[in-house]
């Protein structure tokens, strides 16, 4: 690796993707003998503010860096350091500064690369701007293509500027899909398929945690829930009709198939918001089956996902309910400080907490909760497989001493079956993918 200008990381989670990174960079800045320019490194928030900190100071102490986000990234920015680090969302602010003479000819780093997945995003934009400067490139995620194979050309043209899958977006796609009037996308040839990870794989390496790991087992239990008749019918006219009657007079109406979709969504939750934001309560099914859960786990703590901000409240009130008392549940979610997010991953890691809500989203990069538990508890899936891989992740990973127990609570015969599938069928691209890299990988270590 060390002799490479560019490569994909495609390492499992807990494996040490950034310590790979900070040992390349070590070697590089010691060899370093023409002043080539710095490093910088492109993350998630919580992982650029965290965890790449930590790592440097662990692995890597001898490297200087700094952070540029908050108040103080205009001075930080003004700094001599080894690395820079900034998360996706400060890429327009990073855009308007005057990058070539510091990062001319050197290292990007682009952590949880599925970030730009999609070429059609202002990051992946921004990103092919800045790229120019860079002499080297890094891609690091252990699921490269949470969506299918569509998710790699962004992220690969920002390694080699188009060297693996081609310097057109368009000429890719149609080289092995075509898209119907009605926006289907059909694939050309599943042969011809079998060329992008042949083709990914020359600047790819791959490492599975089962590989070299003694990982614990991952048990998945899919709890089936049935909506009561009356409630079904509901259901079924809201599908049909993307309409569901509060009373004679007020209707809770979903414009498009979209909407549809979340109404759906929410209505296997337990609720549906109204057009005032409000929250029309339809069930506690999923609580009931939380509160069985809960009894079952007899103390042993439990990392629930949600979907909706009313699911935290239905989840309160029925386990309060339940259990005679006033319950607090810790929960991060959207809009939850980083120092109280901070806070609340400590307790849970001390085992300290009982049960602890997330959604998926906002604890899916750079959290190691192993230490808390080894319960997980979907209340709601998500369409996102890289979410869904992401927030297992942070229980199944290394560091972890205990069976992994993932209980899915599905309303049968609705779009949570769909959602299920969904994932099923994207995680079985992926590992595919990861397949071919893996065994690339091995070749060419066993030959050198």
């Amino acid at each position: 690796m060390s002799e490479r200008q560019s490569g994909y990381l495609a390492i499992d989670m807990g494996l040490g993707k950034t310590r790979i990174v900070l040992e390349y960079i070590l070697a590089h800045h010691k060899q370093q003998a023409d002043h080539t320019g710095a490093v910088l490194v492109i993350a998630p928030l919580r992982v650029a503010v965290s965890t790449w900190p930590l790592e440097i100071l662990k692995w890597a102490p001898s490297l200087s860096y700094t952070v540029l986000h908050g108040k103080d990234k205009d001075e930080n920015f003004k700094l001599d350091r080894d690395i820079y680090i900034v998360n996706y969302d400060g890429l327009k602010w990073l855009s308007k500064k005057n990058l070539g003479g510091r990062f001319f000819r050197g290292l990007l780093i682009l952590d949880e690369s599925t970030m730009v997945k999609s070429h059609t995003t202002t990051r992946f934009k921004l990103l092919k701007v800045l790229r120019a400067y860079f002499a080297k490139a890094f891609c690091l995620s252990a699921t490269p293509a949470p969506n299918g194979y569509q998710d790699l050309w962004s992220q690969y043209f920002l390694l080699d500027r188009g060297m693996t899958l081609g310097q057109s977006w368009t000429k890719f796609f149609n080289r092995y899909w075509y898209q119907t009037p009605y926006y289907q996308t059909i694939v050309l040839s599943q042969e011809r398929l079998k060329e992008i990870p042949l083709a990914c794989a020359k600047s790819t390496f791959r490492l599975k945690a089962a590989d070299y790991l003694a990982m614990p087992k991952l048990v998945v239990n899919d709890i089936y829930i049935d909506l009561p008749s009356d409630l079904y019918k509901k259901y079924k006219e809201l599908e049909r009709d993307f309409v569901y009657q509060l009373s004679q007079e007020e209707n809770i109406t979903a414009v498009n198939a979209a909407v549809l979709s979340m109404k759906l969504r929410q209505f296997c939750q337990g609720g549906l918001y109204q057009d005032d934001q409000s929250t029309y309560l339809v069930h506690n099914l999923k609580e009931e089956a939380l509160i069985q859960i809960t009894r079952e786990l007899q103390g042993e703590p439990n990392l629930v996902a949600i979907q909706f901000k009313f699911e935290t409240q239905l989840i309160t009130d029925n386990l309060s309910q339940e259990f005679d008392q006033d319950i607090v549940i810790p929960r991060i979610v959207g809009g939850i400080s980083a120092d109280k997010s901070a806070k609340i991953i400590n307790d849970w890691n001390s085992r300290k907490l009982p049960m602890l809500i997330c959604h998926p989203a906002s604890v899916s990069h750079g959290v190691n909760l192993q230490a808390g538990g080894h319960y997980i508890t979907w209340l709601a899936l998500p369409w996102s497989l890289e979410q869904y891989n992401q927030f297992i992740g942070r229980l199944y990973r290394q560091g972890q001493k205990h069976p992994v127990i993932v209980n899915r609570v599905l309303i049968r015969d609705t779009i949570e079956t769909r959602i299920a599938e969904v994932l099923a069928a994207k995680n079985s691209t992926q590992e595919s993918l990861l397949e071919v890299l893996r065994d690339f990988s091995k070749n060419t270590l066993t030959k050198s």
